[in-house]
């Protein structure tokens, strides 16, 4: 029975949203059908794909950037962890927002909300909630604002607003801040179990160091596809780790 889980199972990225982050003051594109990002040179277009791994990823800051991420310019040259964290986290109004489709037995969207926390710790946090983006784009944006007819950021923004909303709308929506409870969410597994599965991105059948590891690489060689690096060889290496590992603990 679990089989035929696994063989209706698809989750799908649908929406991507910045809000004073990467740059930007608001971008939102629209992934159900795929797309192109057109644009001139360094005005963020990687930056803000880039931002997807902060999603894919259970971290619960920009420590060590470099090995959790893999964030660097056109050169190869990484950025500091300082530098990420206030590229995409450069205020109280920062958010980053991935509304995503789950298919077990009947569509189950949700949206992830990422969002500044404490700069000395240099980390982000996250709110889960059910509800689309179009439910709760009012609460980042007013299209009535200004005179360009392009809107504006809701003024008075800030995470706490988002949360009471949420909390008094989403009998489902949550805060996690530990990576620990993050990957449990994000890589669930109990594919019969709707509520377990309401918020997962990518299924693991283990979420141990080596299947997180294994998977983070992945992720690098997704988004860094360039063949003069390290990436290739660094997933493939953690795969093999991790399937060692896995064999070592049944034998």
């Amino acid at each position: 029975m679990q089989n035929d889980a696994i063989d209706n199972l698809l989750i799908s990225i649908s929406r991507f949203v910045a809000v004073d982050s990467a740059g930007v003051a608001i971008t939102e594109i629209d992934l159900r059908e795929g797309g192109i990002l057109i644009g001139g040179g360094n005005i963020g277009k990687t930056s803000l794909l880039n931002a997807i791994r902060l999603f894919l990823l259970p971290e619960e800051n920009f420590k060590n950037s470099k090995k959790k991420f893999g964030f660097a310019d056109k050169e190869g040259k990484f950025y500091s962890d300082d530098e990420s964290f206030e590229h995409y986290f450069p205020s109280n109004s920062s958010f980053l927002i991935l509304e995503c489709d789950n298919y077990l037995g009947g569509p189950l969207p949700h949206c992830q909300i990422l969002y500044r926390g404490s700069a000395e710790k240099l980390d982000y946090r996250r709110m889960f909630t059910s509800l689309r983006y179009g439910q709760i784009r009012h609460l980042f944006w007013n299209d009535n604002s200004g005179d360009d007819g392009i809107g504006g950021r809701v003024d008075g923004l800030s995470p706490a607003k988002v949360q009471a909303f949420l909390k008094r709308e989403d009998k489902y929506f949550k805060t996690l801040m530990r990576a620990t409870v993050i990957k449990e969410v994000i890589y669930a597994n109990q594919l019969l179990d709707i509520d377990a599965m309401r918020f997962c991105l990518f299924p693991l059948k283990e979420t141990d160091d080596a299947n997180v590891g294994a998977f983070r690489a992945l992720v690098r060689l997704l988004f860094d596809m360039k063949t003069g690096s390290d990436t290739v060889r660094l997933a493939v290496a953690n795969i093999i780790e991790s399937q060692k590992k896995r064999a070592q603990r049944y034998t």
